[in-house]
């Protein structure tokens, strides 16, 4: 969308709302090992002895573990993060818990995002497809010296939840409301497999195309 909407990014104060960028330690997705418990010590389950292993049944071969909360038809996952990765926000800030036993909700606390990846390390060839949105889970994002935020793409089939208290850092900008809708849209179109009668994306695919004849 980079020339098509003008001005993609916007200098603001922080707030817990869609559009803003912070930062926060999004994992991996989809997570691809498991923790198989091979020790819990009886008198302090706190004490575990464990192995890396994949996404297997041995995962759940355990007796309850009352301070992780996990039960013996639960499992352990494990997935890589990274400190300080850009997040953008989503929505999802209304969620709530819901609490079975005591019948009754509570304010869930945390934020829909999707993390923020640089895009030089990939080839020319590859950063003008994510440009021209030519893969489907990857958003463009193009870069601002003015505020300090170098050419990426956001990973929308990494949308996660994550903790409202732990999102730090924000980077003094926010996604316009047309770049907004532009995101959105490309995610619903992900999410559905089909695009608005009305696309932005397609508009702008026109425009890189007339600009080409």
């Amino acid at each position: 969308m980079d020339g098509l909407i003008d001005p993609f990014y916007e200098s603001c104060e922080p707030a817990l709302e869609p559009g803003h960028i912070w930062c926060d330690q999004p994992i991996y997705l989809p997570a691809r090992h498991g923790l198989k418990i091979t020790r819990v010590d009886p008198s302090d389950d706190s004490k575990l002895d464990y192995k890396v292993c994949g996404r297997t049944e041995e995962i759940f071969d355990h007796p309850p573990v009352a301070s992780l909360k996990m039960e013996s038809t639960e499992g352990a996952v494990v997935a890589k993060t990274k400190r300080d990765r850009p997040v953008i926000v989503i929505g999802g800030t209304h969620a709530s818990e819901l609490l079975g036993r005591e019948d009754r909700t509570t304010h869930a606390e945390i934020a829909m995002v999707v993390p923020v990846y640089k895009s030089e390390q990939y080839s020319e060839a590859m950063r003008r497809r994510m440009q021209i949105y030519d893969i489907a889970n990857v958003f463009y994002l193009p870069a601002a010296s003015s505020l300090a935020f170098k050419e990426g793409f956001a990973r929308l089939d990494h949308l996660q939840a994550v903790p409202q208290r732990r999102l730090s850092k924000h980077r003094g900008l926010k996604l316009s409301d047309d770049a907004l809708a532009a995101l959105i849209e490309w995610l619903m179109t992900l999410l559905t497999g089909q695009a608005p009668t009305d696309s932005m994306i397609d508009d702008y695919r026109n425009m890189v195309t007339q600009s080409k004849e």
